[in-house]
């Protein structure tokens, strides 16, 4: 029986997709939007500290969406530290995107190499400068940190980006913080990126014939990986000869029916954080935005019914005569 885990270089953070083509434009910016509070509008980089949970994050509401028991003991938002940068022309009748980081490790700066790339593609960054927490915890802070950007800033909704390089899952030994922000909270994230790959919720054979994979995860909410499924997902691989059971993982999430799906090689020079390359990621946000305005459009069409049968006609039919008589 093959091995279970994915055996992927340790040292990378976020990953990458290949948006093959140039960069796109911006998007418009009469995307749907959160109304922010005035006079709260912080810009470059800092440091932020929330105090405010989302009301997705609070512990009986977590326990019942990941349908766990062992969600506890609870976290202290007001304790866990977030380095942000918005750009610096934030404008609320602009409203931006946002991308949360889940990273590996301790992250009190921003990738400075690559904040002219979020500013020119209109893009909050925000990643909890700790490691350490539990895999829910580690989830929870990330959807406490989109509920708080959008109190703030004016956030196009659809354009809310996950990098997920949180080892809180072992190095895809079972479902990560970022695996359940990512499926679980589709409502909140629209689009991500999984340096470790995604674990299978459902039986895996190796291609090879080897056996199947002993599962480690969960399944998401039906509700919610329906949700997941129209959503655009980068997986990446580190080496040009990936291991067999990282193959099998990918493979699964594309017959799972998740229908953008994305792979692309990126070293552990090109993605070691905090100094990201800025020949990566701009093609991940591309690939991201690309598959966000398709949606967009076809949400924008008109409904067209479909054709209908003609309704059944009956030949018309003489009234009978009587033969005359003399």
């Amino acid at each position: 029986m093959p091995g279970f885990a994915v055996r992927r270089v340790v040292g990378l953070v976020a990953a990458v997709v290949a948006a093959a083509g140039a960069p796109v434009n911006a998007p418009a910016a009469d995307a749907p939007s959160t109304a922010p509070a005035a006079g709260e509008a912080k810009v470059g980089e800092f440091v932020a500290t929330f105090t405010e949970r989302s009301p997705l994050t609070a512990p009986k509401a977590m326990a019942q969406r990941l349908a766990r028991k062992d969600v506890g003991p609870d976290y202290d938002l007001s304790k866990e530290p977030f380095t942000v940068y918005v750009p610096e022309d934030y404008a609320p009748a602009k409203p931006v995107g946002v991308i949360v980081l889940l990273n590996y490790k301790a992250s009190p700066e921003a990738p400075k190499p690559v904040l002219p790339t979020f500013k020119e593609r209109r893009l909050i960054f925000a990643v909890p400068q700790n490691v350490g927490q539990p895999d829910w915890a580690r989830c929870g802070l990330a959807v406490d940190a989109v509920h708080n950007l959008k109190k703030r800033y004016a956030v196009d909704e659809a354009r809310v980006y996950l990098l997920d390089s949180d080892m809180s899952g072992g190095n895809g030994q079972k479902a990560s913080g970022g695996q359940y922000a990512a499926l679980w909270f589709a409502d909140v994230f629209t689009g991500s990126l999984h340096t470790f790959g995604l674990v299978p919720w459902r039986p895996v054979r190796a291609a090879d014939g080897g056996g199947t994979y002993p599962l480690k995860a969960t399944a998401p909410p039906a509700a919610m990986l329906g949700k997941a499924k129209p959503h655009p997902v980068v997986l990446v691989r580190m080496v040009d000869t990936p291991p067999a059971s990282q193959l099998d993982f990918d493979r699964f999430v594309v017959t799972e029916g998740f229908r953008s799906v994305k792979v692309m090689k990126v070293t552990n020079e090109q993605a070691h954080y905090p100094n990201y390359t800025t020949d990566w990621l701009p093609e991940v946000i591309a690939f991201w935005d690309k598959a966000t305005d398709a949606a967009r459009a076809a949400a924008a069409k008109p409904a067209v019914a479909a054709p209908g049968r003609p309704p059944a006609t009956r030949p018309a039919t003489r009234p009978a005569t009587r033969p005359v008589t003399r």
